[in-house]
């Protein structure tokens, strides 16, 4: 019995010292990992005016604020698309349509 609660001592003094070394290790690992990536990714739905139906086939597109185009993307059957932009930023999105005249 004795040498049980040795054992149960000893393992817990070894598990509480990895543990209170080991984690601050791992969170600053993760806090490292979580730095700003390179590229940034916009997604969204694209729906048709009645707001219940997905526009599949829109061209989804991104340009900076000197209009150059950043990224495009075209909408899955669900209206679903996703952008990889090179950085943040503020960006126009338009959803363009062939057949379709741009307003504005």
């Amino acid at each position: 019995m004795r040498q049980r609660g040795l054992r149960r001592r000893l393992v817990t003094r070894l598990v509480t010292r990895l543990v209170t070394r080991l984690v601050p290790a791992a969170a600053l690992a993760v806090c490292a990992l979580t730095s700003p990536l390179a590229a940034q990714r916009l997604r969204g739905q694209v729906f048709l005016p009645d707001s219940a139906t997905a526009a599949r086939g829109i061209i989804v597109v991104a340009a900076d604020e000197a209009g150059k185009p950043m990224g495009s993307a075209l909408t899955s059957e669900r209206g679903d698309f996703q952008l990889a932009l090179p950085a943040a930023g503020r960006y126009v999105v338009r959803a363009l349509r062939i057949g379709y005249a741009r307003r504005g």
